[in-house]
C-alpha cells in the first residue's frame, strides 16, 4: 500500500533539545517510518515530501500554497491516501484549506499531529502516526475527504475529525474538538467505527469526491483579510485608517456564542459594531460575522437586529477556522463579487453543520 506522507514539521517533527528548547529536527521524518516498519512490518511502502519543515505558528499561505501544490503534483495512480504530519497550532487552518483545495480527491486525506515531541515519553505522535495509517487501511472508513486524526490526553481516546469541521486546538489539554462538540468518528484498535449522529455525513456522502471549486494554479490567499473578535473594550476607531484608505479587503468578525457584539446607540461610539460596518459598506468592505446560527432564530437577540440592519454578513453553521480560510481564498481566487458570494455560500466538503434543522435543541443534544 502506497501513502503520500508529507512531513511538514510542527511538534511530532521535534525533539527537545538544549535548555529543554523544542525545536524541528530533520530526522524526525525516518524515525517515525523506520519505528512503523519495526512494529507494524513493510506493509506501507512511504513516498515521503517534505514541502517545508518549521513549527506551524510560523506557517504563511506561502506554506499552504506549497503544501497544496505539493499533493497535487506527486498524489499519482495506485496511492491510498495522502498522509500529513502537521503542528497543533494551525492544523485548524490547514486541515480547512485542504478541504476546500482538494475536495475533489478521491482519496482520503489526513492530518495528524503530536502533543509532546516525539522523544518525549508523554508524546501521542507516534500513536497518532499509526492510527492515521491504520485508518487510510481500514476498508470502512472513508476514501475520500480530509480528516484529522488525534488521540485526546485525559481519555486516550484517538477521534476521527472531519478537515472542514475541527476547530482550534484546546490550551490547557492539547486537545482537539469539531463544530458543535460532533466528531466524526474514533479509532478502536486498528479499526474506525463513524459516531452516528445525525450531523455527520455517512460513508455513502464521503465516498464520492466533492466538486473542485478552486481551479487556479497557484492557489492564492488574501492576506488582506482582517479578522477581530469580540471583548468588552474592543475600539474599531483603531482601525479606521485601514477601512478608509481601503487597505484590506474584508472584514471577518467573531461573535459571541450567542450570536452577537457590541452596539452603542450614542452617535461616534468607539465600541460600536453597526457603526464600524457602516463605515466599512462606505469603503465598499464587506463584514463578515461567524459564528452565526441561522437568520431566524427565535432566540435572536436586539443587537443582532441592529447589527443585520447595519449590513453585516453572517456565514452561518461554520467554524471560525474555516469560515475564514474559505473567505481568504474566495477573495485570493476570485474576481467578482457574485462569484465570492457564490462561493461562500456553496457547500464545499461538509463545512456546514445546521444542528437546529437536525432536531438540536438549545439546551439538549438528540442523537
Amino acid at each position: 500500500m502506497k501513502i503520500l506522507t508529507i512531513f511538514t514539521g510542527g511538534t511530532i517533527g521535534t525533539i527537545q533539545g538544549d535548555n529543554y528548547s523544542i525545536d524541528v529536527y530533520d530526522k524526525t521524518p525516518e524515525m517515525l517510518m523506520e519505528r512503523y516498519a519495526r512494529s507494524a512490518g513493510d506493509d506501507v511502502e512511504f513516498i515521503a515530501r517534505t514541502p517545508f519543515f518549521k513549527l506551524s505558528e510560523s506557517i504563511t499561505p506561502k506554506e499552504l500554497t506549497e503544501l497544496v501544490s505539493c499533493v497535487e503534483k506527486n498524489l499519482g495512480e495506485g496511492y491510498a491516501g495522502v498522509l500529513i504530519l502537521h503542528g497543533t497550532d494551525t492544523m485548524a487552518y490547514t486541515a480547512s484549506t485542504l478541504s476546500f483545495a482538494l475536495s475533489h480527491l478521491d482519496v482520503p486525506v489526513v492530518l495528524t499531529g503530536a502533543n509532546y515531541p516525539i522523544d518525549d515519553r508523554r508524546s501521542n505522535g507516534f500513536r497518532n502516526f499509526v492510527a492515521s495509517i491504520d485508518f487510510i487501511k481500514d476498508q470502512y472508513a472513508p476514501k475520500s475527504g480530509t480528516f484529522v486524526v488525534f488521540e485526546n490526553n485525559h481519555d486516550r481516546r484517538c477521534l476521527v475529525h472531519l478537515g472542514s469541521r475541527i476547530l482550534q486546538a484546546e490550551a490547557f489539554n492539547d486537545e482537539f474538538s469539531s463544530l458543535g462538540g460532533v466528531y466524526y468518528g474514533e479509532m478502536t484498535g486498528t479499526k474506525f467505527r463513524r459516531l452516528e449522529d445525525r450531523v455527520n455525513p455517512s460513508n455513502a456522502e464521503l465516498k464520492t469526491p466533492r466538486p473542485q471549486r478552486l481551479k487556479k494554479v497557484p492557489l492564492t490567499f488574501a492576506d488582506d483579510v482582517l479578522a477581530l473578535f469580540p471583548y468588552p473594550g474592543l475600539r474599531y476607531d483603531q482601525f479606521h485608517d485601514l477601512v478608509d484608505n481601503k487597505k484590506i479587503k474584508a472584514v471577518v468578525h467573531g461573535m459571541h456564542h450567542s450570536g452577537t457584539a457590541t452596539v452603542r446607540k450614542e452617535e461616534e461610539s468607539p465600541y460600536c459594531l453597526a457603526q464600524f460596518i457602516e463605515r466599512c459598506a462606505k469603503s465598499g468592505i464587506p463584514v463578515y460575522s461567524c459564528p452565526s446560527r441561522e437568520k431566524l432564530m427565535v432566540e435572536k437577540y436586539i443587537t443582532s437586529h441592529d447589527l443585520l440592519d447595519a449590513g453585516i454578513r453572517p456565514i452561518e453553521n461554520i467554524s471560525m477556522p474555516a469560515a475564514l480560510t474559505k473567505i481568504m481564498l474566495a477573495y485570493g481566487n476570485f474576481e467578482h463579487q457574485n462569484e465570492i458570494d457564490y462561493f461562500l455560500k456553496e457547500e464545499i466538503n461538509f463545512e456546514f453543520v445546521d444542528f437546529r434543522r437536525a432536531g438540536y435543541g438549545k439546551h439538549r443534544r438528540n442523537r
